[in-house]
């Protein structure tokens, strides 16, 4: 059977994924599991824009993706710590960051996810979807303008599930004209520069809203100056934030 491009493409990142997951146990835990979340982002961003994930994307990997969640949101955090002061909560992090790590990569996991890569694999390879070109690029510019409309309506009081949905679709976005240039179908750079640079910008309001809701439990836990101080300066960054942002300037810093 030959494989149509998007195929070809999606069979490619699965197995890029599925690499990655394997890796994830060695040493450099952190760049394995980003390389796993974002090749698995990809495909199933790519089966949602072409309406097919529902056919066949795997639960299990549903479920693991989303249980991947929290450890991408220390690693976020603990990457941000750089002054002295912030060392014991540097610590602190990188235990439970690891603690997470053996509760969520058992062998018996591993087994399951692995079998679900196999799953997808087979699945995506014998659908082989065979869309015109003009559909699968008339799609995704569709699926961008409908996202910077939702984006000019954007306002301070928006919701951080919104300001997330919003920040997936820049996201879906951004992995259909990367599909779009890779094969040629599309010169989607400035496309691929444009959905990136908004996806960060609400990716900088998401990951606060996610830190300081960590570092509200942790205080909790340890009541430590150094804590409450950090905690002080996500809500002061998260309130500096301007909604709607400027299209296309840089991120927030």
């Amino acid at each position: 059977m030959k494989h149509s491009s998007l195929t070809k493409y999606l069979l490619y990142h699965i197995i890029s994924a599925t690499l990655s997951f394997r890796k994830i146990n060695a040493e450099d835990k952190g760049k394995s599991l980003h390389q796993f979340r974002t090749s698995l982002r990809l495909v199933r961003s790519l089966l949602q824009l072409y309406n097919m994930e529902s056919t066949f994307f795997p639960i299990p990997l549903k479920t693991f993706l989303k249980r991947t969640n929290f450890l991408r949101d220390l690693d976020v955090l603990i990457l941000s710590l750089h002054q002295k002061s912030s060392q014991n909560i540097a610590k602190k992090l990188i235990s439970l960051r690891n603690s997470q790590y053996e509760t969520l990569f058992t062998e018996e996991s591993n087994i399951q996810i692995l079998a679900a890569f196999d799953e997808l694999y087979d699945a995506t390879s014998k659908l082989n979807p065979t869309f015109v070109d003009d559909y699968l690029i008339q799609t995704a510019y569709a699926y961008y303008e409908e996202s910077l409309r939702e984006y000019t309506l954007l306002t301070q009081s928006t919701s951080p599930k919104e300001l997330h949905k919003l920040r997936i679709r820049f996201k879906i976005s951004r992995y259909a004209f990367d599909f779009l240039h890779d094969n040629g179908l599309s010169d989607s750079y400035e496309k691929i520069k444009e959905s990136k640079g908004l996806q960060d910008k609400l990716g900088k309001i998401h990951d606060l809203h996610n830190q300081i809701k960590l570092l509200k439990t942790l205080q909790k836990q340890n009541p430590l100056n150094a804590l409450k101080k950090l905690l002080v300066e996500r809500k002061k960054l998260l309130k500096n934030s301007k909604l709607p942002l400027n299209l296309f300037n840089p991120p927030l810093s």
